[in-house]
């Protein structure tokens, strides 16, 4: 896998004695450091919310130790499952818009095959970490992979314009750069019958 940080996930559930000064000065330095504060409201009206913290994988030992220091109790969710490669590539699955539509059929691509082509769009194309991609949704992308669901397929496109191929990602340019830097071999991608017909006279799939 490469270098990704996907952010520790950690949850407390105040008590009467928690120590708010000195988490809230706490919480001050490490906003600062990259990591991400969240409140949940408890459903139960006598307890207190929630706190979340987004910590990158770097400062997990730092976040660890300061609440272990003010007895501050927390769950460490375990993302080890979640961002197993093959169990990524498992959940990737049609669009749910593209379901019902017998024009489209998920199909297994070589990631190396596929990613030369689209490399080839100067303007559309999203480089190694999000680089030239819209600010926030790599990231954004990354951070949802830890939740465990369905991955909605990117949605690719060729045509042929005076034989030569061009290929290009309708939706899910985002998705398909991190599910390629993670260093997935093959992926799933979702492809209409004409497209499919192009990708195999190119020799894609």
């Amino acid at each position: 896998m490469n270098n990704i940080s996907f952010k520790s996930n950690y949850k407390i559930n105040p008590q009467t004695n928690f120590p708010y000064k000195a988490f809230a000065k706490f919480e001050y330095k490490m906003e600062q450091k990259g990591v991400d504060f969240y409140s949940e409201k408890s459903k139960k009206a006598d307890n207190l919310s929630k706190i979340g913290i987004l910590c990158p994988d770097e400062l997990d030992k730092k976040i660890e130790k300061f609440l272990a220091s003010k007895g501050i109790n927390f769950e460490k969710y375990s993302i080890s499952q979640a961002l197993n490669l093959e169990n990524i590539v498992n959940r990737i699955e049609l669009p749910q818009e593209l379901k019902y539509n017998d024009d489209f059929e998920l199909v297994v691509f070589d990631t190396a095959k596929i990613e030369k082509e689209l490399s080839k769009d100067e303007y559309c194309h999203v480089g190694y970490k999000g680089q030239n991609g819209i600010h926030g949704r790599y990231e954004n992308f990354i951070n949802y992979l830890k939740t465990g669901k369905k991955i909605s397929a990117p949605i690719v496109i060729f045509k042929e314009n005076e034989s030569k191929l061009i290929a290009g990602l309708y939706d899910g340019r985002h998705r398909f750069a991190v599910l390629r830097d993670l260093g997935i071999e093959k992926i799933p991608l979702a492809i209409d019958k004409e497209s499919l017909k192009i990708a195999r006279k190119y020799g894609i799939i």
